[in-house]
């Protein structure tokens, strides 16, 4: 009896050291954690911020902060959340070492501002650099609203729904490390709007879907919208400009290395462009002020400060549209690609790639004919870029917009049934021959004002009556591409001036002869 007694004494005694250690250590942890909540809301109010509430659980390693705003002295840098919490975060470990070890970190319902210019404000806490060694294992933000802004014009803004992680950051940081220190992104980027208030285009996409585990990336619906009429914007531009709308109701990525695209070079296996639409107008009345070359297109690419590399590019049901009011003109024309398919592979502005990238494409012509083309971009600058094809079953009216006022040549009836094209060009010049076959063909030409020569047309149509139109064989009814290259334009203007001049060439003859 006296030993049971004696026993019970003890474990009496056990649990009151035990029950008086946890509360010790339980009001210790209430003692530590108003001392951090205090803290917290001390030095955030040092730092030009303000917080409804901070809640510390040094037992439950997390932190709450409720309503919390703050922004730096400049002005740049401005941001609101609702809540912001913070979980499996070592206290103890970060008072003992200045190492902060963060299992997640969640940013809710907020918007972020952030002035581009003032780039050594970025840093809203201090001049000085962070001083704890810091790693966050993920991070989350949920409905979170943010802009960039370039002296007061607005530059880009949207939503983030976004998981990230692993974040590490040391004194060794830089963001060249942001590549081998990358863990997974995942979530969205909704509503974006990018545009300057004294620009000429605003781009939109509703959504982009980021997925790091399936190596996608996913547009929804992307537009590139002049914020000009086709009249008005190049003569508020003040010189002849091409004005292009585009339209991208998807845009899909596939097998990207994430990792390499945060390191400076973007490698990607497929793009995929769906149901494109791209408008493109010239106003050719307002005057062509532009006094700068207009690089090659590989030339273009590899001076990009980002490396790219894509293995395949598909172009699925796009359409095309290219119209141009002439000078002398009473109302523009047009040229028209519906169903266009397409394949690019091999492109890429890597130094080592001397192996061509080429486009595989194909649509219909004017909505009757049928175009097909081949074209080669080689990655070795001495090389020849080449283009060959055929355009068929098109009313030769059609070409008119190819061979109008350029070429002093029209067609009033007659039809192609077949153009093969075939030249190499370089940045300087196109060589090469076009082969037509074509019948009923009736042509006029212009003089330099536009106007009909209604008596060299008649001479014209009758030689041709009697003998391309009849007797010619189709192998002879061909034409030489030469074509020296305006440095100024696109390289679209040389593909278009090449065939134009081979028709030509093919139907009136050479001017030599």
């Amino acid at each position: 009896m006296k030993k049971a007694r004696t026993w019970k004494s003890k474990k009496f005694r056990f649990l009151l050291i035990a029950g008086g250690l946890v509360s010790i250590a339980f009001i210790i942890g209430l003692v530590l954690s108003q001392i951090l909540e205090t803290k917290i809301i001390a030095e955030l109010s040092r730092k030009n911020g303000s917080v409804g509430s901070v809640g510390v659980n040094v037992f439950a390693k997390s932190i709450t902060v409720r309503q919390l705003e703050i922004s730096n002295e400049d002005g740049d840098f401005h941001c609101v959340f609702d809540k912001i919490e913070i979980s499996g975060i070592n206290i103890f470990q970060l008072l003992a070492n200045n190492h902060l070890k963060i299992k997640h970190l969640l940013l809710d319902s907020g918007s972020v501002n952030y002035l581009i210019g003032k780039r050594d404000s970025l840093n809203i806490h201090s001049n000085k650099p962070f001083k704890y060694s810091l790693l966050i294992e993920s991070v989350e933000l949920n409905k979170v609203n943010f802009s960039v802004t370039n002296d007061s014009l607005l530059e880009l803004s949207g939503r983030a729904n976004l998981s990230m992680g692993r974040f590490s950051y040391d004194t060794a940081f830089s963001i060249e490390d942001l590549g081998s220190r990358f863990h997974h992104l995942t979530g969205s980027l909704s509503k974006l709007v990018c545009k300057e208030a004294t620009g000429f285009y605003t781009v939109l996409a509703d959504n982009i879907h980021l997925d790091s585990y399936k190596h996608s990336l996913i547009v929804d619906s992307i537009k590139l919208i002049p914020n000009y009429g086709k009249i008005e914007f190049a003569r508020v531009l003040g010189k002849q400009v091409t004005r292009v709308d585009v339209s991208l109701p998807r845009l899909a990525f596939f097998e990207i290395d994430y990792k390499s695209a945060l390191s400076g070079s973007l490698s990607i296996s497929r793009l995929s462009i769906e149901d494109s639409k791209v408008y493109a107008f010239r106003d050719k009345r307002v005057p062509f002020l532009k006094d700068k070359i207009v690089p090659m297109p590989m030339l273009s690419l590899a001076r990009l400060p980002y490396k790219f590399s894509i293995d395949s590019i598909s172009i699925q049901k796009g359409t095309i549209v290219v119209e141009e009011f002439a000078e002398e003109a009473n109302e523009p024309g047009y040229v028209e690609f519906n169903n266009v398919q397409g394949l690019m592979t091999g492109l890429t502005n890597q130094s080592q790639n001397l192996k061509p990238a080429e486009l595989i494409a194909s649509g219909n012509f004017m909505k009757t004919g049928l175009i097909e083309a081949v074209f080669t971009f080689p990655g070795d600058s001495t090389k020849e870029y080449t283009a060959n094809g055929k355009i068929s079953n098109v009313p030769l009216r059609e070409l008119n917009t190819l061979t109008g006022a350029a070429a002093s040549l029209e067609f009033e009836s007659g039809l192609l049934n077949k153009l093969y094209f075939n030249f190499e060009y370089n940045d300087y010049k196109s060589r090469g021959e076009i082969q037509l076959n074509y019948k009923d063909l009736k042509i006029v030409t212009l003089n330099q004002e536009g106007s009909i020569q209604k008596l060299k047309s008649a001479l014209i149509n009758t030689l041709l009556k009697d003998t391309k139109d009849k007797s010619t064989p189709v192998k002879d009814r061909k034409g030489t591409i030469e074509f020296e290259r305006d440095r100024k334009r696109f390289i679209f203007n040389l593909w278009a001036k090449s065939i134009q001049a081979g028709i030509k060439e093919s139907i009136l003859g050479s001017p030599k002869k």
